[in-house]
């Protein structure tokens, strides 16, 4: 599946051959997810979300309330089939498919000056990821990175603080198996270690082609493929 702007979402084969475009979408599609019963999940800019049927091609726009010009940045879908959306200016907000309930994530006062407050440090978010183990999630937003352990309920538990590196725009968000959080900002690439709580910035002085990082994932061989702003690299996780 490809999203988007203004041209509605295409859908490949494996040999990139158009199978079939669906217009009857949102004009400026965020992020895509596919639920447990096969349905393709949509984030758009401003006009909220919703899933497509694969068969008819209708498009379902699903209240989450978060306002109907909401802009959905990013989604992820949990061990219990929950779907997390990330929205820009209504916090984190949680869909259960079962029942069609809605949990809201917004920050508490306080909470954007006090790191000890459990709380989001701030409501523009940016990306979200369901951690490998399914208990926690990342979340990418205008002033930094946060967790939320689920089961708890606690932004406090996994960094320590609610925001261990604010003031740092976050754009996207990766969890690699050493244990390590990598997170894409706008002045270079954060690396939490969860283990020993420690962190560190990769920057063009490391070898970035750029400081604003868009999109990291990790391949196969443990390798991280960074996009940036002005280029691709690839690292190993141990920063070579």
């Amino acid at each position: 599946m490809v999203g988007t702007d203004k041209d509605g979402l295409y859908l490949l084969d494996s040999n990139k051959k158009l199978i079939r475009h669906y217009t009857n979408v949102p004009g400026a599609i965020l992020c895509m997810s596919e639920d447990k019963f096969g349905r393709i999940w949509i984030g758009s800019y401003q006009q909220g979300c919703g899933w497509v049927d694969g068969e008819s091609a209708a498009y379902h726009p699903v209240d989450i309330k978060a306002g109907s010009s909401s802009s959905i940045f990013g989604m992820d879908i949990d061990k219990s089939g929950n779907i997390w959306f990330a929205t820009m200016g209504q916090g984190l907000i949680r869909l259960n498919l079962t029942n069609y309930s809605i949990t809201q994530y917004r920050m508490k006062a306080g909470a954007d000056l006090n790191r000890h407050i459990n709380s989001l440090p701030n409501d523009y978010l940016a990306k979200i990821k369901v951690s490998h183990d399914g208990t926690k999630i990342y979340v990418a937003s205008s002033v930094g990175m946060s967790c939320l352990d689920i089961k708890s309920g606690s932004w406090l538990s996994v960094f320590g603080s609610n925001c261990p590196n604010y003031a740092t725009f976050s754009r996207i968000v990766c969890e690699d198996h050493q244990g390590h959080i990598w997170m894409g900002t706008n002045d270079g690439l954060y690396c939490y270690n969860l283990k020993s709580r420690q962190s560190k910035m990769y920057t063009m002085q490391n070898g970035l082609p750029d400081n604003g990082i868009a999109c990291i994932e990790q391949d196969k061989k443990g390798r991280l493929w960074i996009g940036t702003d002005h280029g691709l690299c690839c690292m190993t996780t141990d920063g070579r």
